[in-house]
């Protein structure tokens, strides 16, 4: 389970996005979240960005994430942030069978709370 904050968690930083009108409140998850290798203590990962954004009701993911072994995945998901299961997409359109759960817990922080596959022998 991972638990991001509003203000960039250890390990990430936001980049800067242009400023909204003054009549509409800016969601603090909104915008581009890189990891800081540097600062994480996730391994693996040499390079990862996520970059979420406002669609209607709901939020859209997008993942783009480099391994240390070369794996390039880069996808979409749309999610209400309650926690149900969202389908993870290609950026190609092409369907994956892996899916994320996320849940908003308050305005400044929500959990990934999705399951890692693993192989049992």
């Amino acid at each position: 389970m991972l638990l991001f904050t509003a203000s960039p968690p250890l390990g990430a930083s936001q980049e800067k996005q242009p400023p909204l009108a003054s009549s509409v409140v800016a969601d603090p998850f909104i915008g581009t979240w890189r990891l800081n290798t540097d600062k994480s203590s996730r391994s693996g990962i040499e390079k990862e960005s996520i970059t979420i954004e406002s669609w209607g009701n709901e939020f859209k993911f997008l993942v783009d994430s480099l391994g240390e072994n070369g794996a390039h995945l880069h996808y979409w998901f749309v999610t209400d942030m309650k926690g149900g299961a969202a389908k993870h997409t290609q950026v190609d359109g092409r369907p994956m069978s892996s899916e994320s759960c996320i849940t908003r817990l308050d305005s400044n922080r929500f959990v990934n709370d999705t399951a890692v596959p693993t192989a049992r022998l």
